[in-house]
């Protein structure tokens, strides 16, 4: 499901499917003002540009 449209579906062909573990960002990053409501770092998905500071990226 297509969680920026629920209710829309898609379909990918795909060779080889790889699917981690449930994660949860360190508590020191989750406290600091990089993270956004959920503790991982705000970023913009398709450039992984910080949304409030320009100069840092998250990997």
């Amino acid at each position: 499901e297509n969680l920026d449209q629920p209710g829309t579906m898609k379909t990918f062909k795909y060779d080889i499917l790889h699917i981690g573990a449930p994660m949860q960002p360190f508590e020191f990053l989750a406290k600091s003002p990089l993270a956004d409501a959920t503790g991982f770092v705000d970023v913009v998905k398709e450039t992984l540009q910080h949304k409030k500071f320009p100069n840092v990226f998250g990997i």
